[in-house]
C-alpha cells in the first residue's frame, strides 16, 4: 500500500518547507512537489498542518525548544498505523 501526504510543511532537523511526501511499504520513498498518487495509495491533505519526517524514528534528532514544540503538535498529523 503507498501513502501519499500533500501540502503539508515539512519540518526536519535542518530545513523547513512545502512538499509532498510519498511513502511505499512505511518507507519513505520521495520528497516533492505535486507528487502523483499510485493507484493503490491512500492521500492525506496536510494543508495546514506540520509533518515530521522520520520524527517516529529514535536515530532521528530534532533540534527544538519545548515552547516551540507545544506549538507544532498541537496542529501535528500522525500517520502512524
Amino acid at each position: 500500500m503507498s501513502l501519499l501526504i500533500t501540502n503539508g510543511r515539512i519540518v526536519t532537523s535542518t530545513d523547513d518547507y512545502g512538499a509532498d511526501i510519498l511513502c511505499e511499504d512505511q518507507k519513505i520513498q520521495q520528497i516533492g512537489q505535486n507528487l502523483a498518487p499510485p493507484p493503490d495509495a491512500v492521500v492525506i491533505d496536510a494543508a495546514g498542518k506540520y509533518v515530521f519526517p522520520g520524527f517516529i524514528d529514535p536515530h532521528v534528532h530534532v533540534t527544538v525548544t519545548m515552547v516551540y514544540l507545544r506549538s507544532l503538535l498541537s496542529t501535528a498529523v500522525s500517520t502512524v498505523p
